[in-house]
């Protein structure tokens, strides 16, 4: 895969059937993107020390796979969408523009507008990953 930029980078949600390497069917695409904040997956630390050494030790524990945020200009009927999905589980990916990103299944958790003084109003989306991240790998 070469390297990318954020030139064309596109947002998606979908129904949780919509396939993750399919480009166009069952995603709706979200428009106007100016922010994103993609999920960061974490295995949490599970203290496995005993008394018979000086240094703590640690095994992996679950893996939390945190949440993603996308900020667009605001648009009432993307914001009106977005929020009837508040709390609906929903597939949900990130495409560069050679085809590759992530997906993730999860759910609409917060979504709110930022009014600016003198400025365009944003609207961000906060998402929470349910399960694994998956890599979009169109080569594959």
């Amino acid at each position: 895969m070469s390297e990318q930029t954020s030139y064309n980078l596109k947002f998606f949600y979908g129904d949780v059937a919509a396939d993750f390497t399919v480009p166009l069917t069952g995603w709706t695409e979200v428009g106007n993107v100016v922010g994103l904040k993609l999920p960061e997956a974490e295995a949490s630390d599970i203290d496995s020390s005993d008394f018979a050494t000086k240094y703590k030790t640690y095994i992996s524990g679950m893996i939390e796979g945190g949440e993603a945020e996308a900020e667009t200009h605001y648009t009432p009927a993307v914001y009106k969408a977005i929020c009837l999905l508040h709390g609906v589980a929903k597939r949900f990916k990130v495409t560069f523009s050679d085809g590759s990103g992530i997906g993730w299944n999860g759910y609409v958790k917060k979504p709110f507008l930022n009014p600016e003084f003198d400025g365009l109003v944003s609207a961000t989306y906060v998402t929470k990953v349910s399960g694994q991240i998956v890599v979009i790998d169109p080569a594959a």
